[in-house]
């Protein structure tokens, strides 16, 4: 910190400081300083004048409804008061800023302009019993351009439900946010999306234990590559039907991403909305939307998505969704991302469970699944293109299932008979299942 950026207040306490320490360095006599060496004497003023460690360690800084913005921060009893005096502080990497449970500050967006290190990240939290707030109309939290390695830990984070802001966003301009971790957060009642990473190159972004509930928009918006999305609630998004687009559970506007032992449900659009290769979705709880899992090409190249292990409910119109346009990526290209759909559950009491009909280019394996509920049919497909391939096997489907396979509704044995699929897949009564 710079002593002209310091308050009256400050000022005064560090002459009277700058004097103390001055004194004792003269009780010590010039000899003793000559031992102690300039940069020792230099770390030991930083301390005495600025409250907080040397150059090269970590601090930690508290706010406090109660505390002021003229203190030191290091301590409870010494707290800051609000989001703009952590704004102006010089955070270095390994420090820590703490906001007081159960108090709400509002006075303005958090803006997380500093960077941390792998090692050693900059960490924003709560401290005492539950959980401090931030709220703002403008977004909770902004993560400035070149930021990077912060950490969010224990925070309710809120733009207000009249806002058009997000919750938790980065700059829409830039070389990128990189390395920006959620964790244990509730981001609520705001009238953009939870959490919006607006930016390609936004990279390694992780939310992980989180909840996001009661927004306008959709859940969570992620553009930045190799997003990780793990063990985290989406609820009720989407809620705003003014906002033209469609509104998902989680958009995913990025290459490999992960997403995994999620739960998102009550959405209009897709639980999850996927637009770029590489995507790996393992163990979630997918239910109350038209489509579970959709795919629809924004990118310029193909890789192999995974579907593993998920449970897709109560869906309108599909369970999984192949789109086959390709117009999104403007390229006028043909999807061709192969998809390996194994060991999910498909309860779907409308539409169907896969469309997939589109795919014909694509690369297809569906094995190990369980269809079930009073879908039109539990598979709508079509035979694939010479560059496509289509493996379905070792499924089990409860009841009296009708395929779709090129246009023509057809029993489990016309169809089999009609794709060369189906082998080892079991037929079994509704009442047994």
């Amino acid at each position: 910190m710079d002593p002209a950026e310091l308050t009256s207040s400050d000022r005064s306490r560090w002459r009277v400081r700058a004097a103390s320490l001055q004194t004792l360095l003269d009780g010590l006599g010039g000899a003793p300083q000559r031992a102690l060496g300039p940069g020792l004497v230099l770390a030991l003023l930083a301390v005495a004048l600025l409250g907080r460690p040397a150059e090269g360690e970590a601090a930690t800084f508290y706010v406090s409804g109660s505390g002021r913005d003229d203190a030191r921060g290091t301590s409870p009893a010494q707290a800051w008061r609000s989001i703009g005096r952590v704004n102006r502080a010089r955070l270095r990497p390994g420090d820590v800023v703490r906001f007081e449970a159960g108090r709400v500050f509002a006075d303005q967006s958090l803006s997380a302009s500093g960077s941390g290190t792998a090692r050693r990240p900059i960490t924003f939290a709560s401290y005492g019993s539950g959980r401090a707030t931030l709220s703002n109309g403008r977004g909770a939290v902004f993560v400035a351009d070149g930021a990077s390695h912060l950490r969010f830990r224990r925070l309710r984070l809120t733009s207000g439900s009249s806002s058009p802001s997000s919750a938790f966003s980065s700059s829409a301009t830039g070389s990128g946010a990189r390395d920006i971790r959620i964790q244990r957060c509730l981001l609520f009642a705001s009238g953009g999306a939870g959490i919006l990473s607006k930016l390609p190159t936004d990279a390694g972004w992780r939310i992980v234990d989180s909840v996001i509930r009661d927004v306008g928009d959709s859940g969570i918006i992620l553009f930045g590559s190799r997003p990780v999305v793990v063990r985290t609630l989406v609820e009720n998004v989407g809620r705003d039907s003014s906002i033209p687009w469609a509104k998902h559970g989680i958009y995913v506007k990025a290459p490999y991403a992960v997403i995994r032992r999620s739960t998102i449900r009550g959405y209009p659009d897709s639980g999850v909305s996927l637009r770029f290769r590489g995507a790996r979705l393992t163990e979630n709880r997918i239910s109350g939307g038209d489509v579970g899992v959709g795919y629809f090409l924004y990118d310029d190249g193909f890789g192999k998505s995974l579907l593993d292990g998920n449970t897709i409910t109560g869906t309108g119109t599909a369970g999984f969704y192949y789109d086959g346009d390709g117009a999104g990526a403007g390229t006028g290209m043909t999807p061709r991302e192969a998809f390996e759909i194994r060991r999910n559950v498909f309860v779907a009491e409308d539409g169907v469970g896969l469309s997939i009909a589109n795919a014909r280019n694509a690369g297809i394996s569906i094995v190990g699944n369980r269809f079930q509920g009073g879908a039109y049919w539990p598979i709508l497909a079509a035979k694939p293109a010479s560059e496509g391939r289509y493996v379905e096997t070792r499924n089990v489907f409860v009841g009296s299932p009708r395929f779709n396979w090129n246009g023509r509704v057809l029993t489990f044995s016309s169809y089999r008979a009609s794709s060369g699929a189906g082998r080892y897949d079991r037929l079994i009564a509704a009442d047994d299942s």
